[in-house]
């Protein structure tokens, strides 16, 4: 038993010394234009007040530690891709340790000065690598890190190593295993990655955002050139739960998926509705007859419609989850506009007819209306003398061009009739042919009347307005003329017409 203890502490005090020391120091150097050592904010003192001088080493390697011997170490910064190290003047060596890779001791060759700033390359033991591939001049990438390009030797460390080489459409991709007593030189025959290669038009409803590896790369569509794989994608929209999607990129095949659109979040509209069979529309898109509906949530315009109803457009803001209320009452449809624009053309009839072209609007029933009467008939031949002589100076043959402003009230009388009063103001206009006696007398006349608009359909109307003008003022000629000619100032009105309303 005592056999046995004694030659298992044996076995653990013997343990370090077996283990594989792998660290080198390849380069180490003094860095005469680095002022790194002297600077302020970065200098360092050390027990005895001097300025100690830094060694920056180079490694990508953690978990470092470092012993100066009886100088010691004045303090140790880890940097990215550096260990800055501060040992004091006249430090003769530096020991470096790490938990997997051993350690090493290096021993400064030239007496190490204050205040001054050296570099160390720190490296895993290893050996030149001679790199000779098929396409001369490709690029080489080991552990992700660019060498240069092939054919070439680099120094590499003992162990496993990824390799890849790149030339245009032609690829290498692999490991290698460097060891001391393997092959020095290795030669890679490249391949060409179109056969590892496929294409695919990747399609989602609603113009939905595509996410690939936390990135948009795409609004609705999306078109990449893939290794072939699985890969996974999301659809994302505002207001909506993002979809994830697993989608397959075959080698040399070119394919179009579909993905799962985003679902959005939604709130509910519940409607009193009058008649309660109206529709309920988003986007001309029947949502339910019924008085509840499901919604995205924000903003939605939504119509509320039925044949023989005037439908209405309102737009509501839906929280998520939550419930909307509302009341909407439709009114039947009628072809008599509470509001609208309209023009029309009319037969008048007095004692010297015409036709007359309408224009007009209606805003809530009040219309307002303008309208411009070119005579058809003539008078008969008017003679005109000289008051002194007595002698005939010529003759007239006069028309009369009429025009009038309207303001009345509709008063509709269910869908198609609709009935007017109105008061207004007409102008009588005279012109002539022959000599240029009286041309251009006019009488302003009082309108009062009545219209009556019947609406077979929509857009289109017949109408009727008889009227009464009550002259105010007229010229002296004009009523001379009016008494010889045989015609009305002002008097009975009869309009006849139609009009299309917008």
């Amino acid at each position: 038993m005592k056999k046995f203890l004694l030659l298992f502490f044996c076995s653990i005090l013997s343990f370090p010394l077996l283990a594989q020391n792998n660290l080198v120091v390849r380069d180490f150097k003094y860095l005469q234009y680095d002022q790194t050592a002297n600077l302020k904010g970065t200098s360092k003192k050390d027990n005895n007040g001097k300025t100690a001088a830094l060694i920056k080493i180079e490694t990508t390697l953690d978990n470092l530690a470092f012993d100066g011997g009886s100088y010691g170490i004045v303090t140790t910064e880890h940097k990215t891709g550096q260990w800055w190290v501060y040992v004091p003047q006249r430090a003769q060596k530096l020991t470096i340790r790490h938990p997997k890779y051993g350690k090493c001791e290096y021993y400064y060759e030239d007496e190490i000065k204050a205040a001054r700033t050296y570099t160390m390359k720190l490296n895993l033991e290893g050996k030149n690598i001679s790199f000779v591939t098929s396409i001369p001049g490709s690029e080489v990438m080991v552990d992700d890190e660019k060498i240069g390009k092939s054919p070439l030797t680099t120094y590499l460390s003992y162990g496993i190593h990824r390799v890849s080489i790149k030339n245009k459409n032609m690829y290498y991709d692999g490991n290698i295993t460097v060891s001391k007593e393997g092959q020095n030189q290795y030669n890679f025959k490249m391949l060409d990655e179109n056969d590892l290669y496929g294409t695919i038009t990747v399609k989602v409803a609603n113009g939905a955002d595509i996410y690939y590896n936390g990135e948009k790369v795409g609004a609705g569509s999306w078109y990449t050139r893939q290794k072939a794989g699985t890969y996974i994608l999301e659809a994302r929209k505002k207001n909506s739960e993002t979809v994830t999607t697993t989608v397959e990129v075959v080698a040399k095949q070119d394919k179009t998926v579909k993905i799962n659109a985003p679902i959005p979040y939604t709130g509910y509209l519940k409607v009193d509705l009058t008649p309660k069979t109206a529709g309920i529309y988003l986007d001309d898109k029947l949502l339910t007859e019924s008085n509840v509906c499901t919604l995205p949530i924000g903003r939605n315009s939504i119509t509320f419609a039925k044949k023989g109803y005037r439908s209405i457009t309102k737009t509501y803001n839906i929280p998520r989850d939550k419930e909307v209320n509302d009341t909407i009452k439709l009114k039947p449809l009628t072809y008599i506009k509470e509001t609208g624009f309209y023009a029309g053309v009319a037969f008048c009839y007095n004692s010297m007819m015409g036709i007359s072209g309408t224009l007009g609007f209606v805003f809530k029933n009040i219309d307002i209306q303008a309208s411009y009467i070119m005579g058809l008939t003539k008078s008969d031949e008017v003679y005109w003398y000289d008051e002194d002589t007595r002698d005939e100076l010529g003759s007239c043959i006069y028309k009369m061009n009429q025009m009038a402003f309207k303001l009345g009230y509709q008063f509709p009388l269910g869908k198609s009739i609709g009935i007017t009063p109105q008061v207004g103001y007409l102008t009588q206009m005279l012109s002539s042919s022959g000599v240029d006696y009286g041309s251009k007398a006019i009488c302003s006349n009082l309108t009062v009347g009545v219209k009556l608009n019947i609406a077979p359909m929509n857009h289109l109307c017949f109408f009727l307005n008889p009227e009464y003008a009550i002259p105010m003022k007229k010229s002296e000629t004009f009523a001379s003329i009016a008494k010889v000619a045989d015609f009305t100032e002002g008097g009975f009105y009869g309009n006849v017409g139609l009009l299309v309303n917008f």
